[in-house]
């Protein structure tokens, strides 16, 4: 395979033929569209990424953007709003595209990490050149079926939360009202919103809240614009009367809905607001019958499985230049394990 290296800022010069492989490879998998990927780099890279585009007789077979960790190293551009890896290549592809690729970047390379993989995209093995290593659960709901047969599905625990909790709105006369932003030019203002209920909580602590004047709020404010042109961002704001209590950040596509933030005001914890937000919104989802899955794509945590995910294992994988140089590591691991048993 030959490759051609090129700055990260010539992406958009080159964003139909990413979608294109994006449509081939992933069944266009949204986080992976160029509306996506364009803000991630205008955003995040530091302009020292590389734009790697692979041939075979003269057409494009892979593609990735990559960024070195040492002297000896390379890895995908893996800024954290973005779930899956930056890299584009049919499996069977993969080592002849890698062992091309280890060659063509600059200096001498021993090894190229690829991070945050799907195994619902490409399902790799260790063999040879490849190391596998688990990343992390993720889940997704499946939207084939009825919010009926849904719910009832729901541990009788969860059932009964969202009951009583609603149950104790209405004896309190507060009204619920649940609203979907899909119209670009609201998009700014949501995100806004966002940013002001997750700064009160202990994400704002660490700095990483998303926030509309940070690197983050920019971010999305730009990405879900740009869906949003084509109906294809959704942001789920939940009301406690005229109070804003959650707020999710979603984009789709016409058979998936990716969650890919949720915050919620934890004056209102005791009701259980984004998740009971997440099973109203299903019931819209599922009734409409227009989607195959909603996904979450961050770590499984407690309330995915709640609203009963299920769960796969992502991963990253990492090509050696010498497949000696991966055996000797799995001995060194080996050895290790064997010392502290």
């Amino acid at each position: 395979m030959d490759w051609e290296l090129l700055p990260v800022v010539e992406f958009t010069n080159y964003s139909k033929k990413w979608q294109d492989l994006n449509k081939k490879l992933t069944d266009n998998l949204p986080i992976l569209e160029p509306d996506f990927i364009a803000p991630l780099i205008h955003y995040f890279a530091h302009n020292n990424e590389i734009l790697a585009i692979g041939k075979i007789n003269n057409t494009i077979t892979a593609i990735g953007i990559f960024q070195k960790i040492n002297f000896f190293t390379w890895q995908s551009f893996q800024p954290s709003q973005a779930p899956v890896g930056l890299w584009l290549c049919p499996k069977n592809y993969t080592t002849l595209a890698l062992k091309s690729l280890i060659k063509k970047l600059p200096g001498f390379i021993l090894k190229i990490d690829v991070l945050h993989q799907d195994p619902n995209i490409i399902r790799l093995v260790t063999k040879n050149h490849i190391e596998i290593i688990d990343y992390i659960k993720t889940g997704k709901l499946n939207a084939h079926q009825s919010f009926e047969t849904y719910f009832q599905s729901l541990g009788k625990n969860q059932r009964q939360n969202y009951n009583k909790a609603n149950n104790r709105l209405i004896k309190q006369k507060t009204e619920v009202k649940f609203d979907i932003v899909t119209d670009d030019k609201k998009i700014h203002q949501a995100v806004e919103e966002y940013g002001r209920i997750e700064s009160m909580s202990w994400k704002n602590t660490l700095g990483t809240s998303v926030n509309i004047n940070n690197q983050q709020g920019q971010f999305y404010d730009d990405m879900l614009s740009k869906f949003a042109k084509n109906k294809n961002a959704q942001i789920w704001k939940y009301f406690y009367n005229e109070k804003l209590v959650a707020i999710d950040l979603c984009i789709k596509n016409t058979k998936q809905l990716i969650i890919l933030k949720t915050t919620f005001d934890n004056e209102f914890s005791r009701y259980s607001p984004a998740i009971n937000m997440k099973i109203d919104a299903l019931k819209i989802l599922l009734n409409d019958k227009k989607l195959e899955y909603v996904e979450f794509f961050g770590k499984t945590l407690p309330w995915h499985q709640r609203l009963n995910s299920i769960d796969r294992t992502m991963y990253h994988f990492s090509f050696y230049r010498y497949p000696l140089l991966l055996n000797i590591k799995q001995i060194f691991v080996k050895f290790k394990t064997l010392n502290r048993s």
